[in-house]
């Protein structure tokens, strides 16, 4: 999920994609274009890919509306098995997720609101 005007986010994709086929040349990786980052538009445009494709689990969000693709998820009536996410920000609420961060080791809880 992502604005395609973002030269970072373009750089993310190539890089996940490229990883991706690395490990698991298999694995389908669905790609949502024409999001502008809000949380409104990937509320809507992850809530049709959940309807299309049952089977996702997993989102890499490389950019913004992250908000939205996990109230996709709710509405769905599950979690994602994975989220990963940029632009997080105070207000972002993860507290009934497990989280990994890369400066810690281990899964761990993470607060109400990240700081």
């Amino acid at each position: 999920m992502s604005n395609d005007f973002f030269r970072g986010e373009e750089e993310r994709e190539i890089g996940f994609r490229s990883t991706i086929r690395s490990l698991d040349p298999e694995r389908t990786v669905l790609y949502l274009p024409a999001s502008d980052g809000l949380d409104r538009t990937t509320l809507r445009l992850m809530g049709e890919a959940l309807n299309e494709h049952p089977g996702i689990s997993a989102v890499y969000s490389i950019g913004g509306g992250n908000v939205g693709t996990l109230q996709a998820f709710e509405a769905a009536g599950r979690k994602p098995s994975v989220f990963i996410g940029h632009d997080l920000v105070p207000t972002f609420k993860l507290s009934d997720y497990q989280c990994r961060s890369p400066w810690r080791r281990g899964p761990h809880r993470v607060p109400d609101s990240v700081a």
